[in-house]
């Protein structure tokens, strides 16, 4: 009875090793997906307030062209994006109207698994506006 305790006791200290090795590996895809998952949503967020931002400037007088705009945007969004190299930014600015594009999509970390650029997590935003100038209007009115 004894000789049959002693094998099953190192039968189960080799089971908890086993379940381990299988165990931890998914514990550590999780949180790192989850880590890249919470990376895409701050990527986002900051995306659609520097877009509203820069169009809000864009209302109250300040003359931008497209080309500035994009400028200013772009700018800023060098410094606060995360894990993304590649993205699109179109700008479009009228007399009545600004209209600004971003499309992007996040990389993984890691550049080339076996030879293939992997890119997912894509992503569009764009932000329309129309242009009122108050200061102007209050001025022409009275």
């Amino acid at each position: 009875m004894k000789k049959i305790k002693e094998k099953t006791k190192k039968y189960e200290k080799g089971s908890v090793i086993i379940e381990a090795v299988f165990l931890i590996p998914l514990i550590l895809i999780a949180i790192i997906s989850m880590l890249y998952l919470s990376f895409f949503v701050y990527n986002r967020a900051v995306t659609k307030a520097v877009l509203s931002e820069k169009l809000v400037l864009c209302n109250y007088g300040l003359d931008l062209n497209s080309s500035k705009l994009k400028n200013e945007i772009e700018e800023e969004l060098t410094n606060k994006l995360v894990f993304m190299d590649n993205y699109e930014l179109n700008t479009k600015v009228g007399k009545l109207s600004a209209n600004v594009e971003f499309s992007g999509s996040m990389k993984i970390p890691f550049r080339k698994i076996q030879g293939l650029q992997m890119e997912f997590l894509k992503y569009k935003c764009q932000r329309k506006i129309v242009i009122l100038r108050p200061v102007k209007f209050i001025w022409a009115i009275s």
